[in-house]
């Protein structure tokens, strides 16, 4: 047997045997960084690979490692690998969460072999200098995944560990840290920036780490609220992700709320609409905290992307067996057919009888920029004979269009936000393939109960009534308005439950949060440009100096809402 041949298994059988146990080294750095490191090493996350190389381009620190075979390594079996790898685990080098310093051994009892370590991600955060593990400036509010890589000499293996940098500063919500090539701020919303994002959970008052240097891209969203000072985003990973145990998707969207100085106007109306019986899809409201390469930008409330597919408005296998054609999710937008839009008539978006314009969401146009043939024509006179229907005030003829029981939940909880954007944007339906119309999902109630100032808006108890005139004709119809009555004295005690009484909840978990919000963006209701909605806040809105003034005016403008709907729908 060739000498380099026996050396390689001596070597291998050594390090097997050293795995038996806690080497000296090892369990006395351990020892060292006990007081400043929190209680989480027993759920670590860590990962072993091959001999892992750091990428010389100036983008490397946002990329994971990619796994080279090096000529010079013998290589070694899976069995050995994973022993290997177990061995690290069992030392626990290096906890899930860092927040002072850790002094790392280079090199287990018994092993004659070297340890290297090299951090390979979070460079700007964390430092490794004499084989010290340390945050650069504990004063700093930081929070990032860092990526620590361990080579053994001699062998073609290494294993890395993640670890969660500096969390004292948090503020006892989940973190999104985000990190782009070249640190590339995105523009606009046509354009993904390319990056990662690792996700820090808070559960149960501990951090851990959810997920690790996904690949994604990162663009702009929104339209009255792109230019705000605060964007929202939306993320679009490389493969499905399930954030939260949410449904997995690749779509997702960070909500900034910048209009809404209370930043809870969407969680409340997203949570109330997910407690609706007749409501399909609704989207969730998770709030979290972002970072963006390096810089905190606040709080942004997590959703997803309005969309169809799996976990979102699930009906892109649905055929109608009489006519052949597909289900259909469609979006009320009066700015579809704006020239600076874009849009193609007719095939990204249509004009029913009454002007009102939809875009389609689902289905999307062909490569030959067509929907299908007969596709878009039998959505025209789907909504159309729907008008006629509902026009006709008899029940019998709008019952075979439409799904009241969806109409009336969603129309409660457009009309207790008091929703601006009502028959103008942000109106969704979904027509089943051998199904009725229903309503929903329910979107975007930043600047609703009280926001902006249209004579409109404020001279009307119920704004949603007045304005769709779709609901005001079938409230105008008795069977259809007592329907409506039955089932708002049915969930009303679910409006002060899930509504007032989460308010005060959400009010005392967003607590450290809110004030961290407001130091990175100020109560300020004027930017240089003046924006639209900026044009548009109501005087009393625009007036408060405190987050508190904001809390107590949001809170009197749903409870009058509340006494209107009373006033027409409780059934005494």
């Amino acid at each position: 047997m060739k000498k380099t041949k026996l050396g390689f298994i001596l070597l291998c059988g050594i390090l097997l045997v050293a795995c038996g146990g806690n080497s000296d080294s090892s369990s006395s750095s351990n020892q060292e960084s006990t007081s400043s490191i929190q209680d989480s090493t027993s759920s670590s996350t860590k990962t072993s690979s091959s001999t892992t190389k750091q990428s010389s381009s100036s983008s490397s620190r946002h990329s994971t490692p990619k796994t080279t075979i090096s000529p010079s390594l013998p290589s070694i079996d899976e069995a050995t690998a994973e022993k290997l790898q177990a061995c690290f685990e069992e030392a626990n080098l290096i906890p899930e969460v860092l927040v002072n310093h850790i002094k790392l051994p280079t090199s287990f009892t018994g092993i004659p072999n070297t340890i290297t370590w090299t951090i390979t991600r979070g460079n700007e955060y964390i430092a490794l200098e004499n084989n010290v593990l340390k945050i650069k400036d504990n004063e700093t509010d930081i929070s990032s995944v860092c990526e620590v890589v361990a080579t053994v000499s001699g062998v073609d293996f290494t294993y890395t560990y993640h670890c969660i940098s500096h969390t004292e500063n948090n503020h006892d919500l989940p973190i999104f840290d985000i990190h782009t090539v070249d640190n590339v701020f995105p523009e606009d919303k046509e354009n993904y920036i390319t990056g990662d994002i690792s996700v820090i959970d808070y559960n149960n008052e501990e951090y851990s780490i959810g997920i690790v240097n996904a690949t994604m891209g990162i663009r702009l969203r929104g339209n009255s609220t792109m230019p705000a000072n605060k964007k929202p985003f939306r993320i679009k990973f490389d493969k499905k992700q399930s954030l939260f145990g949410l449904t997995a998707a690749k779509s997702w969207v960070l909500l900034a709320n910048y209009y809404d100085k209370s930043n809870i106007r969407n969680y409340l109306a997203y949570t109330m609409a997910n407690k609706m019986d007749y409501l399909d899809f609704q989207p969730s409201a998770i709030f979290v905290e972002v970072r963006f390469n390096g810089d905190f930008l606040g709080l942004y409330l997590l959703s997803e992307q309005m969309q169809s597919g799996e976990g979102r408005v699930d009906i892109e296998d649905d055929i109608d067996t009489e006519t052949g054609m597909p289900s259909y999710f469609i979006e009320l937008n009066s700015r579809a057919d704006d020239e600076e839009e874009g849009l193609i008539r007719d095939v990204e978006y249509f004009v029913d009888q009454k002007q009102r314009v939809f875009e389609y969401k689902y289905p999307e146009p062909n490569d030959d920029n067509t929907l299908g043939e007969g596709v878009n024509d039998y959505i025209v006179n789907y909504m159309n004979q729907t008008d006629d229907a509902i026009f006709s005030l008899n029940p019998d003829e709008y019952e075979k269009y439409i799904d009241v029981n969806s109409f009336i939940d969603y129309y409660i909880v457009e009309e207790l936000f008091k929703n601006v954007d009502v028959a103008d944007t942000s109106q969704y339906y979904v027509k089943y393939a051998n199904g009725k119309l229903k309503m929903g999902p329910v979107w975007d109630f930043d600047i609703s109960l009280g926001v902006i100032d249209y004579p409109e808006y404020w001279n009307t108890e119920l704004h949603v009534r007045m304005r769709d005139f779709w609901f005001g004709t079938l409230l105008s119809v008795p069977k259809f308005l007592d329907q409506t009555m039955e089932r708002y004295t049915e969930i009303r005690n679910t409006i002060i439950e899930g509504v007032l009484d989460d308010f005060v909840d959400i009010i005392d978990r967003l607590d450290k949060a809110q004030k961290a919000n407001l130091e990175r963006w100020p109560l300020e209701y004027n930017t240089n440009q003046r924006l639209f909605i900026e044009e548009h806040y109501y005087d009393q809105y625009e007036s408060f100096t405190t987050l508190e003034a904001h809390y107590g005016y949001l809170e009197s403008q749903l409870r009058i809402q509340i006494g209107r709907m009373d006033k027409n729908y409780l059934i005494k």
